[in-house]
């Protein structure tokens, strides 16, 4: 992870809870998709190597797409639900 002591630092990069969602929202994206979808500024592609490094997410060689790991799925899902009870505890 470099830099990163922790995988939540990671996550609290600009834009890369976004590219994990955007994923798990549509399974999978080619890099311009992702831009488009997240943010174009200039580290993002930087965001989706570090991404890939860590395992969250990967490119197939076949189509150059990217998708969630099994790992990755597994993270979508716990900002999903993270998310979902700051929503539903705003709300009281």
């Amino acid at each position: 992870m470099g830099k990163y002591r922790t995988g939540l630092e990671m996550l609290e990069e600009r834009n890369t809870m976004a590219i994990v969602l955007a994923l798990n929202q549509r399974g999978s994206m080619l890099k311009t998709e992702i831009y488009r979808a997240v943010s174009a500024n200039a580290s993002m592609a930087i965001k989706i190597d570090m991404l890939e490094d860590a395992g969250i997410i990967a490119m197939a060689k076949e189509d150059r797409r990217y998708r969630l790991t099994d790992e990755g799925t597994v993270i979508a899902g716990d900002l999903i639900r993270l998310r979902d009870h700051i929503l539903r505890a705003a709300m009281h």
